[in-house]
């Protein structure tokens, strides 16, 4: 957990490790699984998770398109 969202790391077909960054989490499953703690650090899981674009204003009234990950299903493995 950092203050910009959850970090989960994968692993892809080639064997190379990647970083997702999800900035929501379901409710419901916060309370299955204490992700704000370092509890769950080094678990595997399986999640599936939406995205949705949200557009933001900057500084100088630039609309800016900003995707959020949102996982809606956790499972430990």
């Amino acid at each position: 957990k950092e203050d910009y969202g959850y970090n989960f790391i994968g692993v892809n077909g080639e064997g190379d490790e990647y970083t997702m960054t999800f900035q929501e989490v379901d409710k419901d499953l916060l309370k299955t699984f204490d992700l704000n703690s370092k509890s769950p650090v080094g678990t595997k899981f399986s999640l599936s998770y939406i995205t949705k674009l949200q557009i933001e204003k900057d500084e100088d009234g630039f609309e800016d398109e900003i995707e959020i990950y949102t996982i809606i299903t956790l499972t430990k493995l």
